[in-house]
């Protein structure tokens, strides 16, 4: 399988406002992929190991679940692509991307909500792809 140029970084939203899955779609384009509803922590993780991301943009609370969970789960199984973490909750965002780092999950600047559609385009313009293994 291919692995996404820089300029082409894959993106999975995990976001149960409507609105903000809608926006980051629209923002991501034909970027973001695999689906936009989770019900739990397992729905995500299948989620990514069936698409496998390069990023995922991952809401700190949501209905039922919350980031921590998907973050410990995505560490079990040594999830390769990077996190984005969206809150408005702006204080809670540097510890629990500790929890990630500790994890061993490649965690990237967090997102304070309401974020601006140039924020989005600046964390694609600097996702640097792990690196592909020579054939």
């Amino acid at each position: 399988m291919e692995h996404p140029t820089a300029e082409r970084p894959t993106c999975l939203v995990v976001d149960d406002d409507p609105a903000i899955v809608q926006t980051l779609q629209s923002i991501l384009g034909n970027r973001q992929i695999g689906p936009s509803e989770f019900r739990n922590v397992e729905d995500v993780v299948v989620a990514c190991e069936q698409s496998m991301p390069d990023v995922l943009f991952l809401d700190v609370s949501m209905r039922g679940f919350d980031a921590i969970d998907v973050i410990r789960a995505l560490g079990a199984r040594r999830h390769g692509g990077a996190i984005v973490l969206m809150s408005g909750f702006h204080a809670l965002l540097p510890d629990i991307s500790r929890i990630g780092e500790r994890q061993g999950l490649k965690m990237l600047p967090p997102l304070a909500k309401p974020f601006r559609t140039h924020q989005i385009r600046a964390i694609l313009r600097s996702f640097t792809p792990p690196p592909v293994a020579a054939a």
